[in-house]
């Protein structure tokens, strides 16, 4: 049985390994406007809440979302690396995964709101 997925990223991390200079040993530039410093981190470091996607509904295992999101990120990856080899998007299925990208946030904001107002998770304060 495969451990229990904790930290989840609302970026993914392909995606963010796309704003640094060397893909071997990525790097981030972070700004914390909240502390006024900042830093460089690795991008799994990056965009993470613990337990953000955790869901508590009955027949699916806590990390159902992430295991998805995991999955999809995977091939996402992938297709990230073909369109950029190329400088050109190379097939229809390309084409989807990067279109899908663009609609995380949009997701998950809506995803969030409904799931806290189910009472699927807890919002953290």
């Amino acid at each position: 049985m495969k451990p229990v997925a904790r930290k989840h990223h609302f970026v993914p991390q392909c995606y963010l390994k796309g704003f640094t200079k060397h893909r071997e040993k990525p790097k981030l530039f972070v700004v914390d406007l909240k502390r006024r410093n900042h830093f460089e981190t690795a991008p799994e470091n990056v965009a993470a809440i613990r337990d953000f996607h955790s869901i508590e509904a009955e027949g699916h295992p806590i990390d159902a979302i992430e295991s998805g999101l995991a999955d999809f990120e995977s091939e996402l990856a992938k297709a990230l690396a073909r369109t950029i080899a190329a400088n050109e998007i190379q097939s229809e299925e390309d084409r989807i995964y990067l279109l899908n990208l663009s609609g995380i946030p949009s997701f998950f904001v809506a995803w969030s709101i409904g799931a806290i107002r189910l009472g699927l998770v807890a919002v953290p304060m």
